[in-house]
């Protein structure tokens, strides 16, 4: 009797195991895209943290720290014998289990075509050790299919390489290296950036991508940067492949005055780095320049994982207005206030998208413009589309440093946990992203003029910061000389 009692018991506990690993398998294979009750879509989910939380660790004692690192294109270090380019390495302890942190060395890098290793093994480099602690490398592609397969072109393909710090040395690793065998040594070597010692967090942060332009474009930039100063930035990091003179001044300035932060980049592997050539094969390669264009993304999140609440990533030619309030934070704060659980269920607040198209500039009535300088281009587009984009696309969001492990242009591409929607759409009439452009995307050119240049209203939102913006303005421009 007893015998059959402890078979019993057996049975229902394999039974339970099978059952709590198929729901678990469903958890995590199903990623929300969007609001709750919104479809779900099976797409490969990145887990922050490997389901094994102690890490084997081998040591090398033959293996020393590289005394020469060769870089490519000046910005990014190879792996040897691998197609993989390294750009940059930060420490991540973020995640949280059971009131315990476990602590992840991330490094962004780009590969060419695919991962050919099976295995990448990290050298963590400890600050009181000649010799490294190797552990397995979680790499992910941070991308998602339904975007664009690409299957026509070698493409280089950004990466989230993940190396877990053994608890016993969380906060002692200096720096970091990648190799494709054990006990290999390494050519490269990144500092890992100790940026979780600050942890007295700002608002807002603005994330701009790649800047790439040849024509003087410092009259539009001086008002939108005031503009995001105004709306609550503490500080807008600028990727820079190549601006012209003018336009470098206005970031001379900013740079000066404490406001921005600029980070030259460059393609890697063999693309073309001349700037006139670059500029023209990244108009000519839109898949491949958006893929790279996730290098600056994620640099910038993980910049600012430890001294911003939120990243905002935002091109030039667009602005999150608040409708209600007067400012970002006011904004946010209410938000929060209204749902206290939104925090914990998404990773990104995203403001949706509206036209402002040049084409519209013809309705507008000179007088209506009256007191506002020609060069304030913002200011002076007040027609917008009368539709927005579908919900969803073409958003721009304030993504939670706390909870997001990687990003793209519109919203955190990956929770960190993997019960978090990816995004909340904030109401219309809280806040809209306003989009000037000259004409309809060219990638959407007949939806958009059926849908959106056929229809405009005017939209004076951006005027409740019109006099202290003009003011702002002239002021650096006197100081600028331009």
């Amino acid at each position: 009797m007893k015998l059959k009692r402890i078979i019993s018991t057996i049975i229902i506990i394999i039974l339970m195991i099978f059952i709590f690993r198929i729901f678990h398998y469903f958890d995590e294979t199903l990623v929300s895209d969007g609001v709750k009750n919104k479809i779900r879509f099976s797409i490969p989910i990145i887990v922050g943290v490997s389901e094994n939380l102690s890490p084997a660790i081998k040591f090398c004692e033959l293996v020393k720290k590289p005394e020469k690192i060769v870089f490519n294109n000046q910005y990014w270090q190879e792996v040897t014998n691998q197609s993989i380019y390294l750009y940059s390495a930060y420490s991540d302890d973020r995640y949280q289990l059971k009131d315990k942190s476990y602590q992840y060395i991330r490094i962004i890098a780009t590969v060419k075509n695919k991962l050919h290793s099976k295995q990448l093994y990290c050298y963590l480099w400890i600050s009181y050790s000649v010799f490294p602690l190797i552990v397995s490398v979680i790499s992910n592609e941070l991308w998602v299919d339904f975007w664009s397969k690409d299957l026509t072109l070698p493409l280089y393909k950004t990466y989230l390489l993940s190396c877990p710090v053994p608890q016993d040395f969380k906060n002692k690793v200096i720096g970091v290296s990648i190799a494709s065998h054990e006990c290999e040594k390494p050519k490269n070597f990144l500092e890992v950036k100790q940026n979780y010692l600050n942890k007295d967090k700002k608002d807002f942060a603005v994330c701009v991508k790649g800047l790439d332009f040849h024509e003087d474009i410092s009259l539009r930039l001086i008002e939108w940067i005031e503009l995001q100063l105004r709306l609550g930035a503490s500080l807008i990091s600028f990727y820079i492949y190549y601006v012209n003179q003018n336009t470098q001044k206005v970031l001379n300035y900013y740079k000066r005055m404490g406001k921005i932060e600029l980070i030259s980049v460059s393609l890697p592997g063999n693309e073309p780095n001349v700037p006139l050539i670059r500029s023209q094969y990244l108009r000519d390669n839109i898949w491949q320049k958006r893929r790279l264009e996730l290098i600056a993304l994620n640099d910038c999140l993980y910049r600012h994982l430890y001294s911003h609440r939120f990243v905002i990533m935002l091109d030039i030619d667009e602005a999150i207005i608040p409708i209600l309030h007067n400012n970002w934070k006011e904004m946010i704060d209410y938000i929060i206030t209204y749902d206290s659980n939104s925090l914990r269920e998404y990773t990104s607040f995203a403001a949706q998208n509206v036209y402002f198209f040049g084409s519209f500039s013809k309705y507008i009535e000179p007088k209506s413009l009256a007191g506002i300088p020609s060069h304030m281009f913002m200011l002076r587009h007040i027609y917008r589309s009368a539709n927005f984009s579908q919900p969803g696309f073409a958003v721009k969001s304030f993504v939670s440093t706390d909870t997001t492990l990687a990003v793209f242009n519109h919203y955190g591409l990956f929770p960190l946990y993997n019960n978090m929607s990816r995004y909340s759409l904030i109401s219309k009439s809280l806040a809209q992203l306003n989009h000037y452009r000259d004409n309809c995307p060219n990638t959407m050119f007949i939806e958009c003029k059926d849908n959106f240049a056929k229809y405009w209203k005017k939209d004076l939102h951006i005027w409740k910061y019109k006099n202290q913006l003009i003011r702002s303005v002239e002021k650096v421009r006197q100081i600028i000389g331009l």
